[in-house]
C-alpha cells in the first residue's frame, strides 16, 4: 500500500484522480456512515451514499455507479487504510486503476475529502 498520491492535490485534468472516504454521523438511532468521492480536479463530489453499515458492499455499489455515471475511470483512486478500501472486493473493483493510500493515521494525505467531511 503506497501513498502515488503523496499530498499532489492538482490534477491537471478531470477524472484523472478521485478521493474516496467514509465519515461517521450521529444520529438518535445510532451512527450512519457517509462515503462520498471527490474528483480532485473540480473539487466536486462526485457520489456518495449513505448507510447504515460500513460492510464493503456499500462502497462496491458506490464505486460502480459512479463508473457508470462519469462514464470512465481515474488514473488514481486514492484512500485511506480502512478495512472497505484494503479488502479483497474494493481491489477487484478498482482493479485497472492504480490505488493509492494514506499513511497510516495521518489525514492530511487525504486533507481535500476529509476537509469536506
Amino acid at each position: 500500500m503506497k501513498n502515488i498520491l503523496d499530498e499532489q492535490f492538482n490534477p491537471e485534468a478531470p477524472d484523472t484522480i478521485w478521493c474516496i472516504d467514509t465519515t461517521y454521523i450521529p444520529t438518535k438511532e445510532g451512527f450512519v456512515y457517509l462515503t462520498s468521492i471527490m474528483d480532485l480536479f473540480s473539487r466536486r463530489i462526485i457520489s456518495w451514499d449513505l448507510s447504515t453499515t460500513l460492510e464493503t458492499t456499500n462502497i462496491i455499489s458506490l464505486i460502480n455507479k459512479v463508473k457508470v455515471t462519469r462514464k470512465s475511470n481515474p488514473k488514481i483512486i486514492h484512500s485511506d487504510r480502512g478495512s472497505q478500501f484494503t479488502s479483497k472486493e474494493y481491489c477487484e473493483i478498482t482493479a485497472g486503476i492504480t490505488r493509492s493510500y494514506s499513511k497510516k493515521t495521518y489525514s492530511w494525505d487525504n486533507a481535500c475529502i476529509e476537509s469536506f467531511h
